[in-house]
């Protein structure tokens, strides 16, 4: 066979060209990627495809958390010089040529770490000392850090202090030695933001431990099973410690994550950096008063023969393994009592009933335990645990049918009725999802995948009717004649499916008629609040009175997590029609942040860990939203429930849908049994000619010179993929995958090799094309989850959005503070769809990119990725932008994992190209209102969080005079309004109290002619509207929308009133 290749491939190896020229000479080869991302897509898959197979409309998803590190190709042929291979190095890495000559690092140890950690991009900056993996026991604390060639300074805070003045320049590089004893022992953060001439740059993040040595500490360290799948490490101290334990400078996560302990365990497997030969170990464990100990050693293991180091493990793949805990049928029996895990079959053997516990290794996914006769194995560290049960009572949950699954002793997920499934096996109560092992820190992660569309109005409903609908089926209501307005209540339990039928309560404009109306609406949301465990999905529509903001509807609304002043408010709307939505569930806390948000209830993450509350979102047409939602609910891990996830504030042109990617990406895996087009959308096996026609062709491919492209299957990109091809698709760099793909067009039909193998030439040409446009789709992914990383940045490309340009720009509105405050970076994500929904657009794209990493962060349960963004930071004015950019920079680091995910799938692979290159492509026009949305979405955090140091919601009761009279009887000059200096959109009138935007200050200032309030400049920036065409700066608009912005970002005081007899001297009336 002839294979013929381009001169294009050695030229791009020059390390004389940039980045971009590299570019435009691979794509003159792919006229695809000249093109819009409509034709683009259309070009690559030119080959006879007819429309996509349709998408499943209740998919089963996986899950991140602990994500692979993406391991760089490194089987390049002997003789190559340190130059190519750090320039490929580069390339796979998503960098450029210009960064990889100056970052000579060796391709296994680029390999081995997943990126070369110490170049800054232009604007940024890189942490290079000190390690989190060590413990820092000498007198000082050494710091390096590295910049961009733009940089021009640094701010570094430890914690939030200042500590930028210690530092000296030596070019790029920046050093400080900082006294330990003024440190502090513990674990401290250093956060350090680039300077450049036009304000502020990129910003990195790092902790690190100072300790004193303290002898006797270690009381002994054992290794154990050195021959053995997975290697166990042990080791017991003298006091209560933590303990860092580093494998061949990959940090492994203790088994029990017990916090202070005298008993530590650790398991090791490839994922956590053991590898066959030496390995190099250091142990380091730190008591309460700083007091260290290590013990570094090396010891000799064999991998077993599982890929993941455990000789009875399952095959793991990029995603993770998918797991269901559905009951079926054995050889096509009747009896429907087998449950397959890690690809066992259990078979229940009660006879009546089933009962079936496995229990799996974290780090391995081996099983080492299990039940299928009733007995009960208890969950316990270091393992995952999966229970199935039908007509049968176990001690650990209230109903004789479910599933559950618990990661260590905490649960992750749960299904449970009280009603049998009316046909066979368990269709409502099974779960289905992915579990990724545990690897380095990152603990075992679970992803519920069974996700539902839920969408409160339709286009052409009326102001007298109203169309709910929840995934593929309506559900629709009509008012009574008369009625003016009224609304539709839908609940849904733990399998999506209605109560009882979607009621409608009709208004017709008579208050004592509507009241009766409304406290009948008020019971069957109270009752839906005492059970728990539904979703509730509540439409108003038509004219709809106002509604008592203390009467019994407005209670039943707020006590499902809805905002009463909102709702007190909707009679209020000018618009013809005046809608309002809510969705709402029970939801279990996923962070485990020991602070708390001053933000109040509105916050749209719960910082407690494992605290249930009611995580409500909602609409108004009164509050300027559209009062119509659309929410894809995941499933709770303890409520037996769905709660809406990413939720928009829709048009009712929209149609359901607008998630399909985020549910494509999660749905049950694809077998590459199939892989061949099938000139109708789909995908179909291939023949026995086509598959000779497949390994002749990926022998010449691997085999050609200079082939990035392995043979090896410990080195594939994509693990445990079925050959070489598909493991090299989850290469990160879109550029290697279009040169791949066009060297498989390069290809020429050799008569002898076909006639040998027993296949011909049109064999030939439909597996050539068939290779080709899987190499073309894994390019578009990886071209497009590129764009969606570079809005906050990744490891080699500065961040689109500059969160510290923009806190430059509100700082030139508001006081100068060095006071602490709450921040939490979730809230950003949040505001990109509240901003998008606010101007009456929403963009899929900023669906999906905020929706994914909400996930990581709020809906997996011991999630690894995507927990820096749910977590309570203290920051203060100067730390505020740098500690945003740094979190989000780092969980956008982490989105990259989707587009393994994507192409380690032969659907996914070929739909996430057609959705990527089209629909979700950022490109254009919509690229720039992605781009400007996303910047108003950290805008408006930013405002938030700036403001909160200085400004706080000073609130009184609805008797309050408006404006304010307020009393000091130590100033002379009669009453004063100390709110005087703002104007309305500073104040607030809810349910029953009022509130306005001031000065944090001490109460008895009051009533002494010191104007405190938001000055009304400040306050109609604030929440005036927002213009998509243009970028926020210091005088662009804010569009916060009240009550929400300031229940989320500010805290709340109290202001003075008299008390009768108490000879106070200040008070308001």
């Amino acid at each position: 066979m002839l294979f013929v290749w381009k001169q294009l491939r050695d030229r791009s190896r020059s390390l004389g060209r940039s980045t971009r020229l590299l570019e435009t000479e691979l794509r003159s080869t792919a006229p695809a990627f000249e093109a819009s991302p409509v034709e683009r897509t259309r070009h690559l898959h030119d080959l006879e495809r007819t429309p996509l197979m349709t998408i499943s409309p209740s998919p089963q998803p996986p899950s991140t958390g602990a994500a692979f590190r993406r391991r760089l190709t490194s089987s390049l042929p002997r003789g190559r010089s340190a130059a190519v291979v750090t320039v490929v190095a580069a390339l796979a890495m998503g960098g450029s040529v210009a960064s990889a000559s100056a970052a000579t690092v060796p391709a296994s140890h680029a390999a081995a770490n997943g990126s070369a950690a110490t170049v800054a991009p232009s604007n940024g900056v890189v942490i290079t000392a000190p390690s989190p993996t060590r413990v820092i026991t000498g007198n000082s604390v050494p710091v390096t850090v590295r910049t961009g060639a733009d940089v021009t300074g640094i701010n570094a805070f430890i914690g939030t202090k200042n500590i930028s003045s210690r530092f000296r320049r030596h070019g790029r590089r920046w050093t400080a030695s900082l006294p330990a004893h003024l440190v502090g022992n513990g674990t401290h953060r250093l956060l350090v933001q680039a300077l450049t001439r036009h304000g502020s740059g990129g910003s990195a993040a790092e902790t690190f431990t100072v300790g004193h040595t303290m002898r006797g500490l270690l009381k002994s360290v054992h290794t154990r099973n050195l021959d053995g799948g997975t290697v166990t490490v042990t080791a017991r101290t003298t006091a209560a410690t933590t303990a860092t334990l580093v494998v061949n400078g990959t940090a492994v996560g203790d088994v029990n994550d017990p916090g202070f302990s005298t008993a530590h365990s650790w398991q090791l497997t490839k994922l956590s950096g053991l590898r066959s030969g030496l390995n190099h170990v250091t142990l380091s464990v730190q008591e309460r008063h700083g007091g260290v100990a290590t013990k570094s050693w090396t010891f000799k293991h064999t991998i077993g023969s599982g890929r993941l180091g455990a000789d009875d493990a399952p095959a793991i793949g990029a995603q993770g393994l998918y797991v269901g805990t559905d009951l079926e049928s054995v050889d096509g029996g009747t009896t429907h009592n087998t449950m397959y895990a890690a690809g066992t079959a259990y078979t229940s053997r009660l006879t009546t009933g089933s009962a079936i516990i496995v229990q799996l290794n974290a780090a391995t996914l081996a099983p080492v335990a299990s039940s299928v006769d009733g007995t009960e194995v208890a969950p316990k560290d270091g393992t995952v645990t999966i229970a199935v049960w039908k007509d049968h009572n176990v001690s650990f949950a209230g109903q004789p049918n479910g599933s559950r699954i618990w990661i260590g002793t905490r649960e992750v997920g749960e299904n449970e009725s009280m009603a049998d499934c009316p046909g066979d096996g368990n269709c409502n109560t099974n779960l289905h999802g992915w579990l990724e092992p545990a690897a380095g820190v990152n603990p075992a992660t679970w992803t519920d995948s069974d996700m539902l569309d839920v969408q409160t109005r339709q286009h052409g409903d009326t102001a007298t009717t109203n169309t709910m609908t929840v995934g593929d089926r309506s559900y629709p209501v009509s008012l009574s004649s008369g009625a003016t307005g009224g609304f539709e209540l839908l609940t849904l339990n733990n399998v999506g499916e209605p109560t009882g039928p979607a009621a409608a309560y009709s208004l017709v404009g008579d208050t004592t008629a509507d009241a009766t109306t409304e406290s009948r609406l008020a019971t069957a949301l109270s009752d839906a609040v005492s059970d728990g465990h539904v979703t509730v999905v509540l439409q108003g529509f038509g004219k709809l009175p106002g509604i008592d903001p203390t009467g019994p509807l407005t209670k039943a609304i707020a006590s499902l997590g809805g905002n009463a002043d909102v709702v007190s408010r909707i009679g209020n709307s000018v618009l013809p029609d005046n809608t309002y939505a809510l969705v709402s569930a029970r939801y279990t806390g996923q962070s485990c942040a020991s602070s708390t948000s001053s933000g109040g209830s509105s916050s749209p993450s719960d910082p407690i860990c494992g605290n249930v509350r009611w995580l409500a979102q909602e609409s108004s047409s009164e509050r300027g939203a559209t009062g119509v939602l659309q929410s894809l609910l995941v499933r709770d891990q303890t409520q037996n429930d769905d709660v809406p996830m990413t939720t928009t504030s829709a048009s009712t042109a929209q149609v359901n849908g607008s998630d399909e990617l985020t549910q494509l990406i999660y749905q049950a895996p694809s077998s590459w049994n199939d892989w061949v087009p099938d000139g109708s959308g789909g995908l179909r096996a291939p023949t026995g000619a086509e598959q000779a026609a497949f390994d002749d062709i990926e022998s010449e491919l691997v085999n050609a010179p200079g082939s990035l492209i392995p043979a090896d299957p410990s080195t594939f990109l994509c693990p445990n993929a079925p050959d070489p091809l598909r493991g090299a698709l989850c290469n990160a760099d879109s550029i290697v995958l279009s040169s791949e793909g066009t060297n498989v067009g390069d290809l020429s039909f050799d008569a002898s090799q076909g006639a040998a193998g027993g296949y011909t030439a049109t064999d030939f040409s439909t597996v050539q094309k068939a290779i080709k446009v899987e190499f073309a789709d894994a390019a578009i992914i990886r071209s497009e989850i590129g764009d969606y990383q570079k809005l906050f940045g990744d490891a080699t490309d500065s961040a689109i959005v500059q969160a510290g340009t923009i806190s430059d720009n509100i700082l030139k509105n508001l006081p100068k503070s060095s006071a602490n405050a709450d921040a939490n970076a979730m809230n950003v994500l949040n505001e990109l769809t509240n901003i998008v929904s606010a101007v009456g657009f929403v963009a899929p794209e900023l669906r999906f990119f905020s929706g994914m990493l909400k996930l990581m962060g709020m809906f997996q349960p011991n999630s690894g990725p995507g927990t820096q963004v749910n977590s309570i930071e203290q920051v203060t004015q100067d730390t505020a932008a740098a500690t945003l950019a740094s979190e989000l920079n780092d969980a956008s680091k982490e989105f990259g994992v989707y587009g393994d995910f994507l192409a380690s799938d032969p659907v996914k692979l070929m739909q996430g190209a057609h959705l990527l290159g089209a629909e979700y492509a950022l490109s254009g026009n919509t690229e720039k209102i992605v781009e400007t949305a996303t910047e108003y979405g950290v805008n408006q955090y930013l405002w938030g969080t700036l403001m909160a140091p200085v400004y706080t919601k000073w609130t009184g009761p609805a008797s309050l005079h408006n404006p304010l009279s307020c009393v000091n009887t130590e100033w002379p000059g009669g009453n004063s309004d100390p709110f005087s200096n703002s104007d309305h959109n500073a104040y607030w009138a809810g349910a029953g109290a009022q509130s306005w935007i001031g000065l944090i200050t001490d109460p008895d200032t009051f009533g002494s002619h010191t104007l405190f309030g938001l000055p009304a400049a400040t306050a109609d920036q604030l929440a005036g509207p927002i213009n998509l065409q243009t970028s926020p700066n210091a005088t662009t608009n804010v569009g916060a929308v009240e009550p929400y912005f300031e229940n989320t970002y500010l805290t709340t005081s109290n202001i003075p009133l008299l008390k009768k007899g108490s000879g106070q001297l200040n008070w308001c009336e």
